[in-house]
């Protein structure tokens, strides 16, 4: 497939990474290992732990050698001389794992909850136990009755929509991100968030578009700034990436934003 539509660089957002699963994954690992050396990683976004981020990798190109030779059999050491990746696989598919009925602390969590509904705080405990043990589709759903019990809380839209992405449900987590940038448009983490969802999605141009209003609402907003330069490179528009990616450094505050100045010094140097 790499040869025959003349591949430079695989992009892989939160999208293809969902779809792909680990096992599927795994297959850009095995041509990225350094025996192997068909794919060589450039670029990967550092993302809170349990949430994936951008990888993208650039095929390589040796002198001599032809992607289209690179052809063997299914199983390593056999067949058509060449590299030959061992298949992985396919999982078959497993329904979401469900919570414990019999676990103490979280039978008194829903037993609290069930007495008293609105209780927010009680609630947001019980959110937490799923979010702490690996069940963001029952996170989602409390949240969702925190949400209707807070609409104008930007905070826990957010965190709805990082429950639905955690759990594999994109359209759902895009959805929850847009509603949060809805509520107030005026804020600026509202359409970053958003944007950073679009450019996980390739919708290069809808990104830039809310990352301009992110920075339209805080010029101090430099993680805004590095995003659009991304997406800019990624568009394949080095004149506009640099202006961003400058603008990293050129807004940046005086403190707290040595890890951005820095990333973006680096995409300067890679772009130009």
């Amino acid at each position: 497939i790499i040869s025959k539509y003349d591949i430079d660089y695989i992009y892989l957002g939160q999208l293809e990474q969902a779809s792909a699963g680990p096992t599927g994954m795994r297959k850009f690992e095995q041509l990225a290992d350094p025996d192997v050396n068909i794919l060589r990683e450039v670029f990967r976004t550092q993302q809170p732990t349990g949430v994936p981020g951008t990888i993208i990798y650039e095929v390589v190109q040796e002198p001599g050698r032809s992607i289209s030779s690179l052809v063997g059999a299914p199983v390593a050491n056999s067949g058509i001389p060449g590299i030959s990746i061992t298949p992985i696989p396919t999982p078959t598919a497993t329904p979401m794992p469900t919570p414990p009925t019999d676990d103490p602390e979280l039978k008194a969590l829903l037993d609290v909850v069930a007495q008293d509904p609105s209780n927010r705080d009680n609630r947001f405990k019980l959110v937490d136990w799923y979010r702490q043990h690996n069940f963001p589709l029952d996170a989602a759903r409390e949240l969702e009755t925190l949400v209707q019990q807070d609409p104008q809380n930007i905070a826990l839209r957010h965190m709805l929509g990082d429950a639905y992405q955690q759990g594999g449900q994109p359209d759902k987590a895009l959805k929850a991100w847009e509603d949060a940038r809805d509520v107030d448009v005026n804020n600026p983490a509202g359409h970053n968030k958003v944007g950073i969802a679009y450019l996980d999605r390739k919708r290069m141009d809808d990104a830039i578009r809310e990352f301009q209003a992110t920075v339209q609402a805080d010029p101090h907003f430099v993680e805004a700034y590095f995003h659009m330069g991304e997406a800019y490179q990624l568009k394949g528009d080095a004149q506009n990436a640099i202006a961003a990616f400058q603008k990293v450094i050129d807004n940046a505050p005086p403190t707290g934003a040595e890890g951005w100045i820095e990333a973006a010094r680096q995409r300067l140097t890679e772009v130009r």
